[in-house]
């Protein structure tokens, strides 16, 4: 063995190995066998990697990667997790609200679907205009809402004191006043979004947090004005909320 190697590091680095040359999840007893430890040791290890949120157990007993490990690899595995955890939950808040549902996160100023689910009473006209709404965060429920958890050093260093693109009489165009209503989001933890994007589309967001508190991604639900509007917030967010929460158990 090498002066400065670590068994037990390495024996771990060994199962993370045979847990990634998986096409499917393992049971511990497969990993004891094909990384030669013994079922005890090999026990030990995965309860570890499971507490430090590097693997996870499914309701099989079988084990795979989990969200932290991913944010250690590439951008498309880790966009390839969200959207797979993403999708089941998406899919169960769609059949009790009414509006597309959405995942997504902050890159600069713009604002990345990772996963889209349109429900069934959506018509072709409302497909097209989410589809073609501006990705700038400050028209965004997920962008202002993400925006509202960076450091105002973060927030100076992308807008300053410039002027927003204004895309309805409703963008709000000065940075100045974008800062107070990020406060404001902040503190309620949720965001909304009256026709900043485009006439007659509004949206509601809220937060994804991982295990160690921090915001993640956003989830939200958009739709028509006459679907999606204030009278309709109180029943969306906290259905918006409960599936933002299962989604972070997940990471």
């Amino acid at each position: 063995m090498p002066a400065y190697q670590n068994r037990s590091l390495a024996r771990g680095f060994d199962v993370l190995e045979c847990i990634r040359q998986s096409h499917r999840p393992l049971r511990m007893v497969d990993i004891a066998g094909k990384v030669g430890l013994h079922t005890a040791t090999t026990f030990r290890l995965l309860t570890v990697l499971t507490e430090m949120g590097y693997v996870r157990r499914d309701d099989e007993d079988r084990y795979l990667f989990d969200y932290r490990l991913f944010r250690l690899a590439s951008t498309s595995q880790r966009i390839r997790f969200i959207r797979e955890a993403a999708k089941p939950v998406l899919l169960r808040l769609a059949q009790e609200v009414e509006g597309t549902i959405q995942v997504g996160e902050l890159q600069g100023e713009e604002v990345i679907i990772h996963e889209r689910i349109f429900t069934n009473g959506h018509d072709r006209d409302v497909r097209e205009a989410i589809k073609s709404s501006p990705t700038a965060a400050h028209a965004s429920a997920i962008g202002k809402l993400l925006l509202a958890f960076r450091s105002d050093k973060e927030f100076l260093d992308t807008y300053g004191n410039r002027r927003l693109t204004q895309f309805t009489k409703q963008t709000i165009t000065s940075a100045t006043v974008l800062k107070k209503h990020l406060a404001y989001v902040r503190g309620k933890k949720g965001s909304c979004e009256f026709e900043e994007a485009i006439l007659g589309l509004s949206s509601h967001a809220t937060p994804v947090y991982d295990r160690e508190g921090n915001v993640a991604f956003a989830i939200s639900v958009s739709g028509w004005t006459s679907h999606v509007n204030r009278s309709t917030l109180p029943q969306i967010m906290p259905r918006l909320r409960k599936a933002a929460d299962e989604l972070g158990k997940g990471l």
